[in-house]
């Protein structure tokens, strides 16, 4: 019964070292990288859209292949962008575009939004 119950404890406060050193890394990574306006700037300059006309809809930190990134999606001139931003040097890893239809763009078309 006594090594079952120092397994179980052996076990538990592996998980939490384990989790505490993940979190720690990732504020380090943060601490290092470049900043979300940065990020969001290189997103705009790549896609040809000014500031003032995009809406950011999302901006996370994160961690993918290896690599930290900043996930980034606005939208422009009725279209919707998403972008992986290298969060160390600011090049662009991911672009995605999509149309959306906007209350404007519904009526010239004769659609809903």
């Amino acid at each position: 019964m006594k090594k079952i119950t120092m397994t179980i404890i052996a076990v538990v406060c592996i998980l939490m070292l384990s989790v505490g050193s993940a979190f720690a890394g990732n504020r380090v990574a943060h601490s290092n990288a470049i900043t979300e306006d940065a990020a969001r700037n290189f997103a705009f300059i790549d896609a040809g859209v000014k500031e003032k006309d995009a809406v950011v809809t999302k901006t996370d930190f994160d961690f993918e292949h290896g690599k930290y990134v900043y996930e980034i999606e606005f939208i422009a001139n009725n279209v919707e962008y998403e972008y992986d931003v290298n969060a160390t040097n600011g090049k662009i890893i991911k672009k995605q575009t999509e149309a959306v239809m906007t209350p404007e763009t519904a009526k010239k078309d004769g659609k809903k939004a």
